[in-house]
């Protein structure tokens, strides 16, 4: 069979996930990358909306946790 450490774009996984925050990654931006719902992500992080800004969201370079039921994201492609 395939080699199990390489998961393929569209894998459903049933377990929580960390995540190392990116340039540009916004809550929502998350939350579709991974198809988990926005509530769920703030809900697993511990952070609130408050006047549409989630004032506790951490900076890029900090691990967040994903919740489960996450899928696969597509593999980026290095583009210039």
């Amino acid at each position: 069979g395939l080699p199990s450490s390489e998961p393929l774009p569209g894998t459903v996984h049933i377990e929580e996930a960390r995540y190392v925050l990116q340039s540009g990654d916004l809550p929502m931006a998350v939350a579709s990358k991974f198809q988990v719902s926005f509530e769920d992500l703030l809900s697993i992080n511990g952070w609130t909306v408050v006047d549409e800004h989630v004032p506790g969201y951490p900076p890029v370079g900090t691990t967040i946790k994903i919740p489960s039921g996450w899928t696969e994201p597509p593999v980026k492609t290095n583009q210039p």
